[in-house]
């Protein structure tokens, strides 16, 4: 008995010995992801003042809340390695020639708050990136702009112009709720 051509056990050896490679990189890639995460993680410096027009926030396996109220943001860097959180620059107002915000993400990531009259340009690489969930509006072109630049592998961004949302959760609810 013939089998067709591409269904021998060649081929299935051939995808098992792929499949092995790919979780053995994984796994490599998270370690090594892991361990530059820890020895980062021991040069952190506290937050920054919420006055301050540079920033340098940083998220190693915790929870980031920063509020700004700069009254000229020239930006400053934002990483998280697997952790993250809120930056909320809503508050602030950016400086004459706008802001540059630097991210690095890898297994994190988080939301940006900004108000939804600035201009955003993004440029961010990798398996991840920055999500623009504002309104689309025009914006004038002299409008105040952030420009947010860097990497993210495994995580990113959301931009959005509110924040998170109280959600009610029904699951425990008192009353049952019951479908008609």
């Amino acid at each position: 008995m013939t089998t067709p051509t591409g269904s021998g056990p060649g081929i299935k050896r051939g995808f098992g010995r792929l499949v092995r490679l790919l979780f053995g990189a994984m796994f490599v890639v998270q370690t090594v992801g892991v361990a530059f995460a820890l020895r980062r993680k021991r040069a952190v410096s506290d937050a920054p003042a919420p006055e301050s027009n540079d920033v340098a926030l940083t998220s190693i396996f915790g929870p980031l809340e920063f509020t700004s109220t700069a009254q000229a943001f020239r930006g400053g860097t934002l990483t998280c390695l697997y952790g993250g959180g809120i930056l909320d620059l809503r508050g602030a107002v950016l400086a004459p020639g706008g802001a540059k915000l630097r991210i690095q993400a890898f297994n994190g990531g988080g939301q940006i708050l900004i108000p939804a009259s600035w201009r955003l340009e993004t440029k961010v690489i990798g398996l991840g990136g920055v999500a623009d969930s504002r309104p689309r509006i025009d914006r004038p072109v002299d409008a105040p702009t952030l420009s947010i630049q860097g990497w993210a592998m495994f995580g990113g961004f959301g931009i959005a112009s509110e924040g998170p949302r109280a959600r009610e959760d029904h699951a425990f609810a008192a009353e049952p709720i019951v479908a008609n």
